[in-house]
């Protein structure tokens, strides 16, 4: 929250993360895998040279389930 992606970071040709300006400077956040998920205008999409596809519709869905486990509560939607 109230932070915003500068730069990825590559390590051997793999994108491995990304450097943020947070309320408090600059940091950097590793990860396995990274994912952008900042728009049709993606900033991240620009920083990785990716082009995108000029023919995708203007909205972009993806569906997943998650497993709920036993001692989740019985709330619509997800947990509380």
């Amino acid at each position: 929250m109230c932070a915003n992606v500068r730069k990825l970071v590559g390590e051997n040709g793999v994108v491995c993360g990304v450097q943020y300006l947070g309320p408090d400077g600059f940091h950097e956040l590793r990860a396995p895998l990274t994912v952008g998920a900042d728009g049709r205008f993606s900033q991240l999409r620009q920083l990785a040279g990716i082009e995108p596809v000029k023919t995708a519709p203007p909205m972009y869905v993806l569906w997943f389930r998650l497993p709920r486990l036993p001692q989740d509560m019985e709330v619509p939607g997800g947990v509380a």
